[in-house]
């Protein structure tokens, strides 16, 4: 019984992750699902074309980030993963990624107002803004994992959007209602000015 629920677990998050990526909520290689069964979690890999992700594709770890099934490196961000599941014993899912709207909030000065409506208010009334650190680190991962103690939506400084709930289902609705809270207030706000990586995070991703 418990393989058949991991493996139906692994289709879900396989399918999700297509969904997101031909919805254009997020790139070929960005973004990552996890779904924590227990004490282990299942999650994607790393630099894997999203539209082709299958079951097989899907990792297993346990709570300590061990590989336990993997025929793929995990996840870069699996660090920012397990971190908000030691903060969030209620959470069972996480979806980290980048849709176009939704980012403005994070690449530019752009304020998010999530009482203009009652499905905004439900779904994303706990939301938190992450300071800004290297994609994949163990610093992003702390952050991450700090914030989302009181909020169900990260908004990653630079980087992208994390929603984390009791299944997909509800952290894909995050992720669609902040995206589209993104496009009302920049459709409201008139101009916006973009927020630039500094020099210093630029020349940590370089190496």
């Amino acid at each position: 019984m418990k393989n058949e629920i991991m493996v139906k677990e692994a289709e879900n998050i396989a399918y999700f992750m297509q969904r997101l990526y031909r919805q254009q909520l997020t790139t070929t290689l960005g973004g990552n699902i996890s779904v924590r069964l227990g004490n282990e979690i299942l999650i994607t890999p790393s630099q894997v074309d999203k539209d082709c992700l299958t079951a097989e594709d899907i990792i297993l770890i346990d709570e300590n980030g061990n590989i336990k099934k993997a025929v793929h490196p995990a996840s870069m961000e699996t660090q920012m993963h397990m971190a908000v599941y030691k903060n969030r014993p209620d959470v069972k899912a996480i979806i980290h990624a980048h849709p176009f709207w939704a980012s403005l909030f994070a690449l530019s000065d752009l304020k998010p107002v999530n009482n203009i409506s009652d499905e905004a208010f439900f779904m994303v009334k706990r939301l938190a803004f992450c300071e800004y650190h290297t994609m994949g680190t163990k610093e992003l991962a702390d952050e991450a994992g700090q914030k989302s103690k009181n909020a169900d939506v990260l908004i990653l400084k630079n980087h992208g959007i994390l929603t984390c709930g009791k299944n997909l289902t509800e952290c894909m609705e995050r992720i669609e209602v902040i995206n589209n809270l993104a496009h009302y207030a920049y459709l409201a706000s008139g101009k916006i000015k973009l927020v630039s990586l500094s020099k210093e995070a630029m020349e940590k991703i370089n190496k």
